[in-house]
């Protein structure tokens, strides 16, 4: 039998457990809100909605411009067609040919081996004078020693970046294509790429270190982690250790004097100016919209109208006062803060401890008020890293930000990627050919 004191003993305990049970619950309970929304949470981990049927009509809406048929230029061949010698309608054979009009169709169609192949015959003679051997020299537009030309090579890279194609996918589209090759040549490609490209990416990255502002971002990559620096007009990627500040200085430079726009991670230390992005301020002012509290519903409402001021300006006539102004009333005197460690109680004083650090864009309107650029640069590095990995070897990490470097700063500047990469393994075959450049000149 249980003694008085041993139930009491046992309640008491069973309360405590009760209680850590209910923090747990609740704990638990805010992660599974969480989404794209009011979080960091990518927008591929949010549920997705089941589609309801609207009632419209599918299709294109009425007044859409459709697209015309694509000029293939000059055909490589011409086959025509002549009418039928027997007339389907009344069977009559037609001895003559009698054609009343003709009807065009280009078609374009994979041959059975979309490649050429060339063989380089060298001769390698004497001088008749000095005796000394004279050899035939590589033309510049092949590698030396090399089976593959740099232009193949240059797609199954662009394949492997932009395609998130591994290795041995890579070699099931060449087996496709009637272009054998094995899983070691690719990586041995892809080690001369790493190494052709690396003059372009040192060019690029001493730039970025001088420029008035630069957007930084980072994430995982196997027990590593894939840091950008990013313009309008350049993207940089490289796999860095760790997440520390460490990493900053070295990607940025110690002295650097320009304006990082980043979150609020602890890895960009205070040394730098820094430009926080309102895109994460609004993912926490969502974040506190949802909550139970009455008091961070309230600070939510607000903040909320300030955010969308930021992204939308109102006009001159009602913007009467500056909007730092409006909200620092409203953080400082306007709001009180509850007693308890509360969500819009640790933005708010986050806030006022940040305060020079969030209105940069309005000194400067170059400098965007997000830090959008970075996020969609690694977007290509995240989309890889869920689709076929990341890498396992050190040289294999660098070699594949530095492609994603190339892809991403092309695009951006209209650039050819497969031209690009082409001109870089001809540049590195052939010491006396220029490197093509990132930078962001004619």
């Amino acid at each position: 039998m249980w003694e008085k004191e041993q139930l009491v003993d046992k309640i008491l305990g069973l309360e405590i457990d009760m209680e850590k049970l209910k923090e747990e619950n609740a704990k638990l309970r805010e992660l599974l809100k969480r989404n794209s929304k009011n979080s960091s949470t990518p927008p591929s981990k949010d549920k997705k909605k089941e589609s309801k049927a609207t009632g419209k009509p599918l299709g294109s809406p009425k007044g859409h411009k459709g697209g015309t048929k694509v000029d293939f230029g000059v055909p490589d061949k011409v086959v025509i067609i002549e009418p039928p010698k027997v007339c389907p309608h009344c069977k009559q054979e037609i001895e003559a040919k009698n054609v009343v009009k003709k009807r065009f169709q280009a078609v374009a169609e994979l041959v059975e081996k979309p490649i050429e192949i060339t063989e380089y015959i060298y001769e390698d003679g004497e001088c008749p004078h000095c005796k000394k051997p004279l050899k035939a020299e590589t033309p510049i537009n092949i590698i030396p020693k090399e089976q593959y030309g740099p232009r193949r090579q240059a797609w199954l890279d662009e394949l492997r970046g932009y395609g998130h194609l591994s290795s041995k996918k890579l070699v099931k589209v060449c087996k496709t294509f009637n272009i054998p090759i094995t899983q070691g040549t690719l990586n041995n490609q892809l080690k001369k790429l790493n190494k052709a490209l690396s003059v372009s990416i040192v060019e690029l990255k001493e730039w970025l270190k001088n420029q008035p502002f630069v957007h930084m971002d980072e994430t995982g990559w196997r027990k590593r982690w894939m840091w950008t620096v990013a313009t309008k007009l350049t993207s940089l990627l490289e796999v860095r250790d760790t997440r520390g500040a460490k990493e900053v200085e070295e990607l940025i430079g110690k002295d650097y004097n320009g304006v990082i726009i980043c979150d609020r991670a602890k890895c960009y230390v205070r040394k730098y100016k820094r430009q926080l992005c309102w895109s994460h301020l609004k993912r926490d002012t969502q974040a506190c919209a949802e909550t139970k509290l009455e008091s961070d519903k309230k600070f939510a409402k607000r903040m909320s109208k300030y955010i969308s001021e930021i992204f939308h300006p109102l006009d001159q006539k009602e913007n009467t006062t500056p909007l730092p102004d409006k909200v620092r009333t409203f953080l400082k005197r306007e709001w009180h803060s509850p007693p308890k460690k509360t969500k819009s109680k640790t933005l708010r004083n986050q806030l006022l401890k940040e305060w020079d650090n969030l209105w940069r864009f309005i000194s400067n309107p170059d400098i965007p008020p997000d830090n959008n650029e970075a996020e969609r640069t690694l977007r290509l590095s995240v989309t890889h890293r869920k689709v076929c990995g990341t890498s396992r070897t050190v040289w294999g990490a660098e070699a594949i930000s530095k492609l994603f470097s190339v892809i991403q700063t092309c695009n951006k500047q209209n650039k050819s990627v497969l031209d690009f990469i082409k001109n870089s393994l001809l540049a590195y075959a052939h010491p006396h050919l220029i490197q093509p450049s990132l930078l962001p000149y004619p």
